[in-house]
């Protein structure tokens, strides 16, 4: 490098006019003085002298031309006026950028010098990559804001919307929102008594808002916010963001009434599970649901051929089951998984239908004063709920009566088999001593029977036997006489309220169907015919079943060595036969 203690140089004037040298200055000196990059460069584009901080600026130059600061240098000297290059440099740490500003000099010397060009470095990485930083951080912020489901907004001291999310909220535009005051869209029925988020004079996390959309309808927002002070740290409004929150809270609301419910329908279910008696299976099924629904009185029902019919019943007031019967009636022929609700008399009625196996079983019905408001729709669920696992209930109830009815029936003629009949007869017998009334004990059989199947085969003796029991429903009093089958071709007969001349009556009104029978059976040798043993059950005497059948069944072998189809009624001291 050429010395340069005795170069002067000046700053060449836009017009092409040379400053006078009035000062002289070293410039090697001010480029080591200067803390940043620096360099001097000649009229060739040589670099006569650089600080320890323009390496890198050093090897541009000396690199291959066509480098932003290759150009700047250019018009530097070319033109004679300042120039200014933005320059990256790749390093092994990676992209660094200088900002390089080119002053041209000239010589003084005699013979006119050389231009040259006084450079001055300094490094803009880090302002450029925090700018650049800070313009996508900016770009981002702004994409989320517009591109998010969430309600951004910002308020002023004054509590009014000046920025909101170009999306809008609530379904309001944007440009509705926008200088709106934000605690004009709070929910009156949600209003807290405290200033909202929207005027936070603190921040604010996950605060829960009930807002009004455009519709008026109530919607559910978590809001977020901080506050905002101005240079002075005077208060100057709030910013923040609203997540509409109001599905999850509905289906949270859901789900804590179906556990409700489910907890309710547990308590009922348990109330019955373990019951065997049937009434006593649905007494608890109407105290668990009129309890479970806050009623005044519940009915439980069963369905059948003639209607619907009051098994249960439980509660307190004068709640007569008769209108609910009445409106339900019209509707029990089809199937209705609906709720009935009906308004009877001050009387709010909520009802609901049982089916098993697609066929309508029963209802369940519950009540209580209009004072107290009508069903929610939860109620109606829960008593639906209530009917379904009672539909079940009904079933088992009715397969155990009827099984109860098989048990003590006659598979054959259908009517009381032994079992039942000793059951019905011995309470007729102790109702007969408390109330004074006579009674009697026919005991039936069916002469040569025998002789009939041997000859005709069971079939016949089937179809003899079945008509025998027809007579014996035709000539009893379905409310208080009692026919039965006691096995093979004995039969049985209890007289409620029968004295001697009434039992001695009854017997010939049977012994009358005897040619009906002959004839049905087809055998003329040894034709069939009744013979009958007759007790009479006495108040004062009071004897047991099991009397009165050895009793009857004496009497009737009485007649059978007589020669049979005749009567005979037992007595203490004498035989009392009589033949028809």
């Amino acid at each position: 490098m050429a010395s340069g203690d005795d170069m002067a140089f000046s700053l060449k004037q836009a017009a092409g006019r040379a400053a006078p040298g009035a000062y002289r200055l070293a410039p090697e000196a001010l480029v080591e003085a200067h803390e940043d990059p620096a360099l001097l460069v000649g009229g060739d584009g040589r670099v006569i002298h650089a600080n320890g901080m323009a390496i890198l600026l050093v090897g541009v130059l000396e690199g291959a031309p066509g480098s932003p600061m290759h150009d700047a240098l250019a018009r530097c000297l070319v033109q004679g006026c300042p120039a200014v290059a933005t320059q990256s440099v790749d390093t092994s740490q990676g992209k660094r950028i200088f900002e390089v500003t080119f002053i041209p000099l000239l010589s003084n010397d005699a013979d006119g010098g050389h231009a040259c060009a006084l450079a001055l470095g300094r490094e803009k990485t880090f302002e450029t990559n925090l700018t650049q930083t800070l313009i996508e951080s900016r770009e981002r912020y702004r994409d989320l804001v517009n591109g998010s489901s969430d309600f951004v907004w910002e308020t002023n001291r004054d509590g009014i919307l000046i920025f909101v999310s170009r999306g809008g909220a609530l379904g309001f535009s944007a440009d509705q929102l926008n200088q709106r005051r934000a605690n004009d869209l709070l929910d009156p029925d949600f209003r807290l008594a405290a200033p909202a988020a929207f005027e936070a004079r603190d921040p604010v996390y996950d605060q829960e808002l009930w807002l009004r959309d455009a519709a008026g309808e109530p919607v559910c927002m978590l809001v977020s916010a901080v506050p905002l002070f101005d240079g002075s740290g005077v208060w100057k409004g709030a910013r923040g963001v609203c997540r509409d929150v109001t599905e999850a809270r509905r289906r949270e609301a859901a789900l804590e009434q179906a556990r409700n419910r489910e907890k309710m329908l547990g308590a009922i279910i348990a109330a019955i599970r373990d019951v065997i008696d049937p009434g006593e299976m649905l007494g608890n099924a109407a105290r668990a649901t009129a309890r479970g629904l806050g009623a005044a009185m519940c009915w439980v029902m069963r369905a059948d051929q003639d209607g619907l019919t009051v098994e249960a019943a439980h509660g307190v007031g004068d709640h007569s089951a008769d209108d609910l019967l009445e409106a339900l009636a019209r509707r029990m022929t089809s199937r209705d998984d609906e709720v009935v609700a009906l308004a009877r008399g001050g009387v709010e009625v909520l009802a609901a239908f049982s089916h098993h196996q697609g066929q309508l079983n029963g209802a369940i019905g519950v009540a209580r004063p209009v004072q107290q408001g009508g069903w929610s729709d939860d109620e109606r669920a829960l008593l639906r709920g209530v009917a379904d696992h009672l539909s079940i209930a009904m079933a088992q109830i009715a397969n155990h009566q009827k099984l109860t009815e098989l048990s003590r029936t006659d598979e054959l003629t259908g009517l009381a088999n032994r079992r039942a009949f000793d059951e019905r007869a011995q309470r007729h017998i102790n109702h007969q001593r408390r109330t004074g009334a006579p009674g009697a004990l026919l005991y039936i059989d069916l002469d040569n029977f025998k002789q009939v199947n041997d000859r005709y085969g069971h079939e016949r003796g089937d179809k003899l036997l079945c008509a025998l029991a027809d007579i014996l429903k035709r000539t009893s009093r379905a409310d208080s006489d009692i026919p039965a089958r006691l096995g093979g071709d004995e039969f049985a007969l209890w007289l409620e309220n029968a004295d001697r001349a009434g039992a001695a009556k009854k017997a010939r009104a049977l012994l009358d169907y005897a040619p009906a029978l002959r004839q049905m059976a087809g055998e003329t040798e040894r034709p069939c015919s009744l013979s009958i043993g007759i007790a009479l059950s006495r108040p004062d005497e009071a004897p047991r079943l099991a009397e009165l059948l050895a009793r009857a069944d004496a009497a009737m072998y009485r007649v059978k060595k007589k020669g049979k189809a005749a009567f005979a009624i037992w007595d203490d001291d004498e035989e009392g036969g009589q033949r028809s």
